[in-house]
């Protein structure tokens, strides 16, 4: 029944929004100035309730203590809460579901709530109020003289009656006081919501309009209140239950001055600047109040007394955590794991980055103290008695496919030049570089790697391409010489604990031998022989052609990420405040745009290099379940380029991208009888010179037919080929992938005649790879967009149709804020487009 009767009460507030929506859709709203006049004054002063309080005499304080359903009351803190914080979340709430809300921040009021606000004790019997003329003899008394009760003969008449007067003192807790008063919160934030439908009626002399509220409002603070995070401070918020007899006036300064907004200038009403925390994380987490059971009483304790002998206790007693502390004790705690964990990943790759420059070093120094000798290039020949038989067929059939099998092989020095003897000891050549060479101290095995990689000069570390070319059948591999990186990807288990053994050259993939710091074949430290031979091939070898960069990509394509593993999760976008209030300022302004002259030139809104486009454009491509055109993108793939640059000129290791605008594209296209080099020579040139696409990694197409966007891949880093659809099941598919083949087509024709590069497209291969499907027809732009982002040139991260409203406010804003016409205001610029707003007369 009483559920039936909550839901009858439910609906009837709901018909009670619909007529006040529709009444406030028939006058005119007030303006923001009008607005900016209301203030409210709230009734229940905690102050004056204390006043009260401590004026009572013991026997009627013990009577309520006992047997009233609000004795918790009798403790309450004298607080104040500023007037404009309660009008904030009245403002933001819906009384027909109780919820607050304001963007993804929300609030459910809950009896819950209201009872450890209060510390009111509630049974299930609902309250009954009293018809307004309904005589009553119970209220009679309280009302005296007035038509109705009023706070000062409230209090005349509870300081007056006698102490065992209990239908005058006490309020039984049988009542769902709790529903009661929740309930009466909802109507007094509805009608204060629609006193603020009307104009103000100012009085002579007064800047604002003060309005009297009535209801428990002081709920409303204190929730929000206890829902608003706040970094580590000096000020520390006493979250104990009840909530009215612990909160002071000093939390709400604090919080006022954390939580207004600073997007306004002399903001003293909009709030909304600090995150929520979770409800688990407030003191509303537990469940629905234990009801009918009497809570003992504890005694009253001093907070700060008890925090400060909480604090100090010997290292070897357990940690107890006084209730009223835990949710903070487990908050820091949990905050604590988190930067500890920071702290040992940052030191250990300090460590690697130490051990990373010092070996950098090192190599500097004796490459150096080699050109000062001014010799010729030299190989040192590995001593055979250290060698043991190994298994290398397979190890021989990964290298003859490589692209260093392909050159022509040196010659054994051994059979061709004359021998020489190394400089000894006492010559000054050997003096002079003592110092950066290794010293007879070090381990057998560092004298190997140190040896054979200080004896390679500069020019002829490129040359040799495969160390296992020349490898004797009868070698093995110091594992000390092989680093971490290529220890993850050999077949065989490797135990680096013991610098002097060995494995199996067959069991490192062609990956891993890209990666090894020395020849197989090792060099024997106690040998002082070695054969020096003249390399007529090192002069041509040592370009910057396409082999050399094929060797420079070893270390991306032998990078962890293999294409047949599981794609990772692309990683959340993150949106901050600032650039939602950019897109709802230039995007959901709800305004109409103004109708213009057909001949009009529209002026440009956002420049980037060579690139522009109009607000109009930028409208309607940036509007929920809209489309992107041309303009707009042509313009986020020049700052796409430029992002890219940048990353890739301050961290080697990044994969290189490119992407070609539409008027490249449009031109590669077409059928490749009509295709004219002509066209696209001096573009894709000057392209060249300024961005170097040639020694990229990836190079995207994005290709649009009948507003569907695809993007062509050419992948030079594993030379591969690429097309990803978000529609691949589209009518336009078959035409797309047509569009796709004929660029590729068309491109190794524009390589050829350009003359720039010697490796040719037709090598490549198609790679079909997995790659996320759009479930709408209009977000197709922007999951084109995000491929180009989060291809890593081996697999694709994995998104859904949930990030592109993000990702729509990222572009919006970004675009903006990286523009070249910056002389121009964008709110200039927008508001000559748009339709001014009706101003209404008040």
């Amino acid at each position: 029944m009483h559920e039936r009767g909550r839901r009858k009460r439910d609906a009837a507030w709901a018909r009670v929004d619909l007529e006040v929506a529709k009444k406030a859709r028939k006058q005119p709203m007030p303006s923001a100035e009008d607005q900016a006049k209301w203030t409210s004054k709230d009734r229940f002063a905690a102050k004056h309730l204390r006043a009260v309080v401590d004026e009572l005499k013991h026997e009627k304080r013990a009577v309520i203590e006992q047997k009233s359903a609000f004795r918790s009351l009798l403790n309450v803190s004298p607080f104040n809460i500023p007037n404009e914080l309660i009008d904030y979340v009245a403002q933001h709430i819906t009384p027909s579901l109780r919820e607050f809300r304001v963007g993804k921040k929300r609030i459910v009021f809950t009896r819950n709530m209201i009872t450890k606000v209060f510390g009111i004790r509630s049974g299930q019997t609902p309250v009954v109020e009293l018809k307004k003329f309904e005589h009553s003899e119970l209220r009679d008394v309280y009302r005296g003289s007035n038509p109705r009760p009023d706070i000062p003969t409230t209090i005349k008449v509870l300081k007056g009656c006698d102490n065992t007067d209990e239908d005058t003192i006490v309020r039984t807790h049988e009542y769902a006081w709790d529903e009661y008063i929740l309930e009466q919160l909802m109507k007094e934030v509805k009608k204060m919501q629609k006193k603020r439908l009307k104009p103000p009626a100012l009085k002579k002399g007064s800047p604002k309009f003060e309005f009297w509220i009535s209801g428990p409002f002081a709920a409303l603070g204190i929730i929000y209140l206890d829902h608003l995070q706040f970094p580590p401070s000096n000020h520390v918020i006493d979250y104990s239950l009840p909530r009215v007899c612990h909160v002071k006036c000093t939390d709400f300064e604090f919080a006022v001055q954390g939580d207004l907004s600073k997007l306004f200038l002399h903001n003293t009403k909009v709030f909304g600047r600090r995150p929520f925390l979770d409800l688990s994380e407030t003191p509303y987490a537990n469940g629905l109040p234990k009801p009918a059971e009497e809570p003992p009483v504890e005694p009253e304790v001093n907070p700060s007394a008890s925090l400060n002998d909480w604090l100090v206790f010997p290292s070897s007693q357990e940690l107890e955590v006084p209730d009223r502390y835990k949710h903070l004790h487990e908050k820091h705690k949990t905050l604590f794991a988190a930067e500890l964990d920071i702290a040992n990943k940052n030191y250990t790759a300090g460590l690697k980055r130490m051990q990373s420059q010092r070996m950098a070093a090192l190599l500097c120094d004796v490459d150096a103290a080699l050109q000062r000798q001014d010799g010729p290039s030299v190989t040192f020949q590995g001593n055979p008695a250290a060698s043991s038989a190994v298994d290398v067929s397979a190890a021989t059939k990964d290298v003859d496919e490589s692209p260093a099998a392909k050159m022509p092989a040196l010659e054994s020095p051994a059979h061709e030049s004359p021998a020489a003897e190394m400089p000894s000891a006492e010559s000054p050549a050997v003096q002079s570089s003592a110092a950066e060479l290794p010293s007879a101290d070090m381990p057998a095995e560092d004298h190997a790697v140190a040896m054979s990689v200080a004896a390679i000069p500069a020019a002829a570390r490129d040359v040799i391409a495969e160390p296992l070319t020349h490898v004797d059948p009868k070698s093995t591999v110091s594992v000390a010489a092989i680093p971490t990186a290529a220890r993850d990807v050999i077949a065989e288990p490797v135990t680096p604990v013991d610098p002097k053994s060995t494995v199996s050259v067959a069991a490192i993939p062609a990956a891993a031998r890209d990666v090894i710091a020395e020849p197989v074949t090792p060099v024997d430290p106690k040998s002082t022989s070695v054969t020096v031979t003249e390399t007529s091939s090192g002069k041509n070898n040592a370009t910057s052609g396409p082999e050399t960069h094929d060797r420079k990509n070893r270390h991306k394509r032998a990078a962890k990420g293999a294409g047949d593993s599981t794609p990772p999760k692309m990683k959340k976008i993150k949106v901050s405040q600032d650039t939602r209030d950019i897109y709802e300022q230039f995007i959901c302004h709800g305004r109409k745009l103004k109708r213009q002259a057909k001949d009009r030139v529209p002026p440009e809104f956002v420049r980037i290099g060579r690139y522009h486009c109009s607000y109009k454009s930028f409208l309607e491509s940036l509007m929920p379940r809209q489309y992107l055109n041309s303009e707009v993108m042509n313009v986020w793939i020049e700052k796409f380029n430029r992002e890219a640059k940048i990353i890739a000129d301050n961290n080697p290791r990044a994969k290189k991208k490119f992407a070609f605008t539409q008027l490249m594209v449009d031109k590669l296209i077409v059928d490749p009888a009509a295709f004219e080099v002509e066209g696209c020579l001096k573009e894709f040139k000057t392209l060249n010179s300024k961005y170097k696409i040639l020694k990229d990694d990836l190079l995207y197409f994005p290709i649009v037919k009948n507003n569907h966007w695809a993007v062509p891949c050419i992948n030079l880093c594993f030379k591969k080929f690429h097309i990803f659809d978000s529609m691949r099941t589209a009518k336009d598919s078959s035409l797309l992938e047509q569009f796709a083949n004929n660029l590729f087509t068309n491109f190794n024709k524009l390589l050829i005649e350009s003359k720039l590069v010697r490796f040719n497209l037709d090598d490549f291969t198609l790679a079909d790879t997995n790659h996320p499907q759009q479930t709408t027809l209009f977000d197709c732009g922007f999951f084109a967009q995000i491929f180009m982002e989060n291809f890593d040139t081996k697999v694709m991260a994995q998104f859904d149709n949930n990030a592109i409203p993000d990702h729509r406010r990222l572009v919006a804003a970004t675009l903006i804020e990286n523009r070249d016409n910056g002389q121009f205001a964008v709110e200039k610029l927008m508001e000559d487009e748009l339709i001014k707003r009706k101003i209404y007369p008040a």
